[in-house]
């Protein structure tokens, strides 16, 4: 009666597993040929390497694309800023050179009223205390001369001069001798006695009927222009010219150097515009020098006179590119956190399918285990009792070795753990000893091994040294060295103080573990000795790859 009701659970208990089995791949089968047109996604068959390089693509082009705009952005914004600064500075210095320049004639008219007046070739106290007393009102490093008729220097304020100076071959005395009216600006020249650069305003002095006495010239240093635009905070880079609008002559310039005193902007584009129509300013970029800058110029109202301020490329977007090359930087490192982020999942992605490949695996290998463990659970063992102490103990064997091979994260199991966990239900503080070096199995080689150690345990407890409080077990293992020419792993298994191991009238499904599944599954080999001090048992594995990790 019992072995019929054992039977019946048994067989209705593997055919559940046999239904569950075949559900699953029912499942599996369905879901892999039904259509999905659930939304665009499911259309979507990518590996993962191509997900992958589908996302460093879309990134870097994202992060390059905001970079692009960003960088766009900021150079326009630096030109607007600069187109802004030029014109202001332009407006700003004209207006200033105007009334500067109104200012001095202010100053030279009523001087040179006076020198005609005396009508003499030689300057009275009184006239040469008048003349300290206007330059006082000059601009910085300004200086008044007054020359006779042959264009010799006859006085001269603030600065003294230490020898005799002859004037008379410069371009504005020249042209005021020869009849030039009024207010006239020079060219830039360079001061023969402080050797200072400077640009000469100047006006002839004559008789009440015309005839030329000489000429009174106020010289303005280039350290007024530079003044000027320092204090207007264009740039360090910024330069401000002043031009006549006649020829395009150079009057004056900052920064200036000698070379530059015949300079002329006769031939820039803007020059032929300002002085060939109305126009009264000018923005653009011109090539000048050598360098590509951007010009803001203005006409003078009232006086023949253009002003440019101008600003060269490379100062204008020096910041932006200092910019730009941070944020190249940034953008580098965003990319490379990216690309490593991407391939990390990647590389997760591929373990996780390696890992659900090896679940189902094991997931299939752990039915067939079940069904076969019930199959011959019912053909060894006649009670139900019987049929459920075996099913137990080999299950729960199988469930320690899945325990194990997830703290070893399901790549390697510790033969001690292995060992130790088996003899645990059955083990005291003396009738267990297990020792051996430390020994790493492969998944399948520790379910075997585990398999095995685990039927040695049970038959230890119920016929062998367990079953008896005198009995010990002793298990020792060794590894073979690697430049062995056959490595292998030993397993020892010695019973002692139990009653006589005889042979076994018949070959159960215990004893068909121990000796046939290391043997057939690994190519290892197993001794079995029954002998009257108790049961001993030598297996030895190949110490390969695909058993020892």
């Amino acid at each position: 009666m019992d072995a019929e009701r054992s039977q019946g659970f048994c067989g209705w208990l593997a055919w559940l597993l046999r239904r569950v089995s075949c559900a699953r791949r029912q499942r599996s089968i369905r879901a892999g040929s039904r259509p999905r047109f659930g939304s665009l996604f499911s259309f979507v068959r990518l590996t993962t390497n191509q997900l992958s390089a589908v996302g460093i693509v879309l990134s870097s082009a994202a992060i390059v694309g905001g970079l692009t705009i960003w960088t766009w952005s900021d150079f326009a914004q630096a030109r607007r800023n600069a187109e802004v600064n030029t014109t202001a500075a332009a407006v700003a210095i004209g207006d200033t050179l105007h009334w500067s320049l109104i200012a001095i004639g202010g100053l030279v008219e009523p001087l040179r009223a006076k020198i005609e007046a005396g009508g003499s070739d030689k300057l009275s106290e009184k006239q040469l205390a008048d003349l300290r007393r206007f330059a006082r009102y000059l601009p910085e490093m300004g200086q008044i001369f007054v020359c006779d008729e042959d264009g010799n220097v006859i006085a001269a304020e603030p600065r003294q001069l230490p020898l005799s100076l002859n004037l008379s071959d410069r371009e504005w005395f020249r042209a005021l001798r020869d009849g030039t009216s009024g207010i006239y600006i020079g060219r830039a020249v360079k001061g023969r006695v402080f050797r200072d650069l400077v640009f000469p305003v100047a006006v002839s002095i004559r008789r009440p009927d015309g005839a030329f006495l000489g000429a009174l010239e106020i010289r303005v240093g280039m350290d007024y222009l530079a003044h000027l635009i320092n204090g207007l905070g264009v740039g360090p880079g910024a330069t401000v010219g002043l031009y006549r609008a006649r020829d395009g002559a150079l009057v004056g310039r900052s920064p200036m150097t000698e070379a530059q005193l015949d300079a002329t902007i006769a031939t820039l584009p803007y020059f032929s515009e300002l002085t060939n129509s109305n126009a009264q300013s000018w923005l653009g970029w011109i090539q000048h020098e050598g360098h590509a800058q951007l010009a803001a110029v203005r006409r003078l109202n009232h006086w023949p006179l253009i002003v440019s301020v101008s600003l060269t490329k490379t100062e204008i977007y020096s910041s932006a590119r200092r910019r730009l090359l941070l944020r190249s930087a940034i953008a580098v490192l965003l990319l490379a956190g990216l690309m490593a982020l991407i391939v990390l999942g990647a590389r997760q992605a591929w373990r996780e399918a390696m890992l659900m490949g090896e679940l189902e695996h094991r997931v299939k290998n752990a039915f067939s285990s079940v069904e076969a463990l019930i199959d011959r659970a019912l053909e060894d063992n006649p009670s139900s009792h019987d049929v459920l102490f075996s099913l137990r103990g080999r299950i729960q064997t199988m469930a320690l070795t899945q325990k194990l091979l997830g703290r070893g994260r399901w790549k390697r199991v510790s033969l001690g753990d292995l060992i130790r966990l088996e003899l645990k239900p059955y083990a005291t503080r003396s009738n267990v000893t297990v020792e051996g070096p430390h020994v790493h199995l492969s998944p399948d080689a520790s379910r075997a091994v585990g398999m095995v150690i685990h039927e040695l345990a049970t038959n230890a407890a119920k016929y062998g040294a367990l079953s008896r409080s005198t009995g010990q077990v002793h298990v020792r293992w060794t590894l073979t060295p690697e430049q062995a020419p056959a490595p292998a792993l030993r397993i020892e298994w010695n019973e002692t103080g139990g009653p006589a191991a005889p042979e076994p009238t018949r070959q159960g499904y215990g004893s068909e573990v121990i000796r046939d599944v290391l043997t057939y599954e690994f190519g290892g080999r197993v001794d079995v000795a029954f002998a009257d001090e108790g049961l001993r048992c030598m297996i030895e594995l190949p110490a390969s790859p695909g058993i020892v990790v």
